[in-house]
């Protein structure tokens, strides 16, 4: 006998159609063992000084002290046997096969029931409201199987399925809502333990066999009905796109089928469009941003999904708009802007959005964004850094340059380079937590690389080397002797500590593979390698083309500071990352990388 199941109360469920109450039939009268009626009138009587009030009832003796029987019900029997009894600790039995059957076979007598309630008695909700609340009880059995996911496949071979999707749009929303829950929970990635290869692979079978008998356009359909005014519909909103986010867990691949196979995108813009802030909006654009993450079709669709006349882009431009003039309120608001700004750097992957973009007055929102130096700076410089990255460089369809045009022409170099100079930081670290000076100095060094990448000669690449003179040339000094050389000392201590590591396995007498190297290079760039390559080519574009000041001040650095390693070193770093270069990287990116050498050896 399960304990918590004998304390749980055993209501109605708190929206049904219709109720006894309601219709005004009277309530059950209690009847004795011998089958006569008790009266059921209650006095209230004084304790004395407490005022604690008793009920007694009227069949009591006359000092309301005895009573034939006990007064308890076969149940209430039940449950006090079972708290005399001495606590045992044990672990509840494990659920077989034969178990799994069971409880499904009652979930599935359970809704025939009470769909043939429904049929023969569609006047009077009365007639099945019993049998609904049967069925809400035998769903939430269900719950128990969580504990053995490798018995999924059971559910499957069982024919579940199509009942579990099909009772997710039962006519009643409260069964409707349980059968979520029960889905939301069987996927939940907990649990499947770490080292459990049977219990993922049933998990896989069960969430394949969903999306087979359409549970994703089911559930996405399921939501449009509900009202998130009413809190049991509001969590069954979470609880639908929890299930969803589990799905694409399992199986990454689905992503992209419920963004193709359901109106999801749709309704996860119209909810982030929102002005309350609240935990759904929340999850609605942590799932926007999943997403958008690993689907090309997915960021397309972003850009071809219109609302009121307004596209994707535009709906994500319009929520971060806001942060223009202050901070998000709390963490969920936090979590919010940051999975749009997440959304719209993954969306920036494609040439389309970023045309998109740049109509939309993108580039303009992030530079106020950039000036007004609030949180949302933070995440703005990463957007612009992926507006001007891009793997088609000298594709004349890549709307790139573009882009770095428009940076220009908006004066946004001005407010590029503050960052660049480190102006503001101190603030930042003071006032925000989550501030990471290390990786605003990588996307502002990377948004200058893409600036010398994809501006062409004349008045807008002059303005880009001219800030290079600016002060003395300050930031020729920032660039070498500050970043160049810090950078420079963390691939150092990589390549040390890599170093060791090679001897280790050639002490054990292993060798070296191609995995291990693959594992090395990954390390060194983590550790700085891919930014002190970005760093590399800047210094090179400035000593190719940088005016005769510039060329000669950063010459007398590298020549005069034995840290920097000289311009030898600098080449060497250039090499190396021409060497990396595959089939994949544009044929413009390595003939850029060749004529940067040669510049540097003559």
């Amino acid at each position: 006998m399960n304990i918590d199941d004998l304390f749980t109360p055993r209501l109605p469920p708190k929206r049904k159609i219709a109720t006894k109450e309601l219709t005004g039939e009277p309530p059950k009268r209690l009847r004795g063992e011998d089958g006569s009626q008790l009266r059921t009138q209650i006095e209230d009587v004084e304790d004395g000084e407490n005022g604690v009030r008793e009920h007694l009832r009227e069949d009591d003796e006359e000092d309301g002290r005895f009573y034939e029987g006990s007064g308890l019900s076969e149940r209430d029997k039940g449950i006090l046997d079972v708290v005399d009894e001495p606590f045992n600790p044990q672990e509840p039995a494990a659920l077989d096969i034969a178990a799994v059957r069971k409880l499904v076979l009652k979930c599935e007598k359970a809704f025939q029931k009470n769909q043939d309630m429904r049929i023969r008695h569609a006047d009077d909700p009365t007639k099945f409201m019993d049998s609904e609340t049967d069925l809400d009880e035998h769903i939430h059995a269900l719950m128990a199987i969580t504990s053995a996911p490798h018995l999924y496949p059971e559910l499957v071979r069982l024919n579940f399925i199509p009942s579990v999707v099909a009772l997710v749009s039962h006519e009643n929303t409260d069964i409707s809502l349980a059968a979520v829950d029960l889905l939301n929970e069987m996927t939940d990635e907990e649990v499947v333990p770490e080292d459990g290869e049977e219990q993922e692979a049933g998990m896989k079978e069960f969430v394949s066999a969903l999306v087979e008998n359409t549970a994703l356009e089911v559930v996405v359909q399921n939501m449009a009905r509900l009202d998130e005014d009413q809190e049991e519909d509001k969590k069954g909103v979470f609880n639908s796109l929890s299930f969803i986010e589990n799905a694409i867990s399992v199986d990454a691949s689905i992503a992209e089928s419920v963004v193709r196979q359901t109106g999801i995108l749709s309704w996860l813009l119209k909810r982030i469009r929102a002005k309350a802030m609240d935990s759904n909006r929340q999850y609605a654009s942590e799932m926007l941003a999943v997403l958008l993450q690993s689907s090309r079709d997915n960021r397309l669709k972003l850009g071809n999904t219109t609302i009121t006349d307004m596209n994707g882009v535009d709906i994500i431009l319009s929520c971060l708009s806001p942060y223009k003039r202050r901070d998000p309120k709390d963490d969920d608001e936090v979590e919010f802007m940051e999975n749009l700004f997440d959304a719209l750097c993954s969306a920036l992957n494609e040439p389309e959005i970023k045309v998109i973009f740049l109509n939309g007055e993108g580039l303009e929102l992030m530079l106020i964004l950039l000036k007004e130096k609030l949180m949302s700076r933070m995440r703005a410089l990463k957007v612009v850094d992926y507006a001007l990255t891009s793997k088609s460089v000298g594709d004349p369809a890549d709307p790139t340059p573009r882009l770095a045009e428009r940076w220009v022409d908006i004066l946004g170099l001005k407010t590029l380079f503050a960052v660049f100079m480190r102006r503001g930081a101190k603030k930042f670290k003071k006032e925000y937590k989550a501030y990471s000076e290390k990786e605003e100095d990588e996307h502002a060094i990377s948004i200058i690389a893409s600036l010398f990448r994809y501006l062409a000669a004349g008045a807008y690449r002059d303005r880009l080397l001219f800030k290079f003179e600016e002060e003395d040339f300050e930031k020729c000094d920032h660039l070498a002797l500050t970043l160049w050389c810090s950078y420079l000392e963390r691939a150092r201590e990589a390549d040390v500590e890599i170093e060791k590591e090679r001897k280790r396995l050639r002490a054990a007498a292993q060798d070296v593979d191609e995995v291990d190297e693959e594992e090395f290079l990954l390390r060194r760039l983590d550790a700085g390698l891919f930014h002190l390559q970005i760093l590399a080519e800047i210094i090179a574009f400035l000593f190719h083309e940088g005016a005769a000041g510039t060329k000669e001040h950063l010459g007398g650095i590298f020549a005069g500071e034995p840290k920097t390693g000289g311009v030898e070193r600098v080449r060497e770093v250039l090499q190396e990352r021409l060497d990396v270069l595959g089939p994949e990287d544009s044929e413009s990116a390595k003939s850029t990388l060749q004529m940067l050498l040669s510049s540097l050896s003559s």
